[in-house]
């Protein structure tokens, strides 16, 4: 990572800190000399500061897109018994690529969301955060992101898993909803 990437990235805290280059050819970082008093001229690594912005870069995602989620597979069973569809699960890892790429390129698609919300009951589980109900949790292989089509008793309909573009995703579930649609 060179120093134009790094000025890039602290640009908005770099008036807080000074470089310095002089323990062992690493970039170190130190407090301002504005920053009168609190550790002057104490020293820390690069990495330490990106720590404090992870969890900015983790959290910051909005892993609903515009999708109208369930709050959970009970309410969604419910709904979807008495609307008579599938309830779509999603599930995911906060540190899985492809999981990410659906909850920022594919649920935010316009048109994805509003065929999703108007033909299944969606549910979405971070699987590293959210305790996955015994019902989900026997269809899920462990791979991610996976995506559960479950029918309104229970029962597994279709499943995916893997990450695809907008339109090929919509094309994808709109064939799911077809297939249900003839079969009841």
């Amino acid at each position: 990572m060179g120093i134009e990437t790094l000025v890039k990235f602290f640009k908005p805290v770099i008036p807080l800190f000074r470089f310095s280059f002089k323990r062992e050819g690493k970039i170190l970082l130190g407090l301002s000399s504005f920053q009168k008093g609190i550790n002057r001229g104490s020293h820390f690594p690069v990495f330490l500061v990106g720590l404090l912005f992870l969890p900015v870069t983790i959290l910051g995602i909005d892993w609903g897109g515009k999708i109208n989620w369930a709050m959970n597979y009970s309410v969604a069973k419910e709904i979807a018994q008495k609307e008579k569809k599938l309830i779509f699960v999603d599930i995911a890892l906060t540190r899985c690529p492809p999981c990410r790429y659906l909850a920022t390129k594919v649920y935010t698609n316009q048109q994805v969301a509003d065929y999703v919300n108007k033909n299944f009951v969606p549910v979405l589980y971070l699987a590293d955060k959210d305790r996955l109900p015994i019902e989900v949790a026997n269809y899920f292989t462990g791979a991610t992101p996976t995506i559960l089509f479950i029918k309104p008793n229970g029962e597994l309909f279709y499943s995916f898993i893997g990450a695809k573009p907008p339109q090929f995703f919509l094309e994808t579930v709109r064939q799911i909803n077809n297939r249900f649609k003839g079969n009841r």
